[in-house]
């Protein structure tokens, strides 16, 4: 039985593999999304009072 010439199946080959590879990234792109929206809504706001050289306080407030 002819299925078609290797240079044919050989490309069917290449372009599913792209394509897989293609949805493989896009999947990772969105898990990254997920993280990074994760880690901003659980960011924590600090607060920080330090002296500086001239013999004021600064207040730092981190969000």
């Amino acid at each position: 039985m002819f299925f078609g010439s290797s240079e044919i199946w050989s490309d069917k080959l290449k372009l599913s593999y792209n394509k897989a590879h293609r949805a493989t990234e896009r999947m990772e792109i969105k898990a990254m999304s997920r993280r990074c929206r994760w880690h901003k809504e659980r960011r924590r706001c600090s607060i920080q009072i330090s002296d500086n050289p001239f013999g004021m306080n600064a207040l730092y407030i981190n969000c």
